[in-house]
């Protein structure tokens, strides 16, 4: 019996030993998280920003964590919100692929909810729900047997899918799959010279120049334009600024979109001069920050190369259209022969860098804010969004009929500002 108690002892000990390591590491986590946002904060000499610093460290010192990496990585992003500031969080692995690389494991399907009923606006092509055999104007009656049923849920969730098309209903067996969905600029052409210009993401990876000069090329084939900016969640500013360059055929200088600021610590303490330069038309994310550390202001200006489109437009935003394509939706409320429709958009404008956790090991990302953004009317567009011209409701009759009836009703703007 001695050996078997002296190994259950030497058990014992290695767990303890284990444990209280993890809990070390996990404190210099948290030590680590806390010192790159004070050193990289574009607010951090702000009184509230060095309370939190305060805070966050007297936290690293005291706090119990956990074993489990996710709970620890949860009760650190907690922390991270009482600064009240968007894009500022720490990511997993597969959420930074997420959202770089648009990669997750899913059906395909992007649903509504209408009027108490969850109803398929589009499928992705290529998918697994479009293999089904899903349409648009479907409306979700329950997934594996549950009518509670969300987005998120038919978006992500394997399984039994009880649908209603029209006076009948099917029954569809949908597994979720890893897909890489293309967000990149996209024209549909909606006939009488209207054309509806898709704009998912302003990722620097969608935005080639000359990819990109030659879509606007093709929009010149139309008298006017839908820009849907909807689930629009940002990305890069330059790519921005040459996705908005067309449509203010500006010479020179170019017009002014906004600017961008920062006031950050370094050290113990601030002493950069005010410096104001103009953000260059360059995508490579290492260039653009150096010139951030060189300068406290950055003038957000439009690019001349990307030819020029003078029809009329209208903008469609909602919740999901954040940070720089809230910079592109605002600039429209002075474009003449332009409207903003839809929704309220989500009032998270700031320029985030990305900085590994070392201490957490690859794949691990801290997004913090290293820049504030105003209009050229001084107006912070961070915790307040963009208000359109004009609200938008989905109308149910016209959804079951694979309609999407914000884009019926940007159609009938366009058409009267021909008039």
């Amino acid at each position: 019996m001695k050996p078997a108690g002296g190994l259950v002892f030497l058990l014992i000990v290695a767990l303890v030993t284990a444990e209280f390591c993890l809990r070390h590491d996990y404190t210099r986590v948290s030590f680590e998280v806390c010192d790159i946002v004070r050193e990289n904060y574009y607010l951090a000499s702000q009184d509230r920003a060095v309370e939190f610093d305060r805070l966050c460290h007297e936290a690293a010192e005291n706090q119990v964590f956990w074993i489990s990496k996710s709970r620890n990585i949860r009760r650190i992003n907690a922390r991270l919100s009482a600064l009240r500031t968007s894009h500022l969080n720490l990511y997993d692995r597969s959420e930074s692929a997420q959202i770089w690389d648009n990669v997750g494991f899913e059906t395909g399907i992007r649903a509504r909810r209408i009027e108490g009923q969850l109803v398929v606006d589009h499928v992705l092509l290529p998918s697994p729900a479009a293999r089904a055999g899903i349409l648009a104007g479907d409306s979700i009656l329950s997934l594996n047997d549950d009518e509670l049923v969300t987005t998120m849920d038919v978006q992500m969730t394997s399984g039994h899918f009880r649908i209603r098309r029209g006076t009948d209903e099917m029954n569809f067996d949908i597994r979720v799959e890893k897909l890489v969905e293309d967000l990149g600029p996209r024209i549909d052409d909606l006939g009488q010279g209207i054309a509806r210009l898709n704009l998912g993401s302003f990722l620097p990876q969608y935005f080639d120049a000359e990819k990109w000069q030659g879509v606007v090329e093709r929009l010149n084939h139309f008298k006017s334009v839908i820009i849907d900016l909807r689930g629009n969640s940002g990305g890069s500013f330059p790519a921005m600024l040459r996705a908005v360059s067309p449509f203010f055929c500006s010479r020179g200088s170019g017009v002014l979109i906004g600017s961008l600021y920062h006031f950050t610590r370094k050290g113990e303490g601030y002493s950069m001069p005010h410096r104001t330069v103009v953000l260059d038309d360059e995508l490579d994310n290492e260039k653009q920050l150096d010139q951030l550390g060189r300068a406290t202001w950055i003038e957000l200006r439009t690019f001349s190369t990307y030819g020029c489109f003078k029809g009329a437009a209208v903008v469609l935003t909602d919740a999901g259209t954040a940070s720089t394509a809230e910079i592109f939706a605002s600039i429209f409320r002075k474009r003449p022969l332009s409207k903003v429709m839809g929704q309220s958009t989500a009032g998270e404008v700031v320029m985030a860098r990305w900085f590994e956790v070392d201490t957490l090991g690859d794949g691990y990302l801290l997004s913090v804010p290293v820049a504030g953004f105003v209009t050229p009317d001084g107006e912070e567009l961070e915790g307040r969004g963009i208000q359109p011209q004009k609200l938008l409701y989905d109308n149910l009759a016209l959804a079951l009929r694979g309609q999407n009836s914000w884009v019926v009703e940007a159609e009938s703007a366009l058409r009267k500002m021909a008039r």
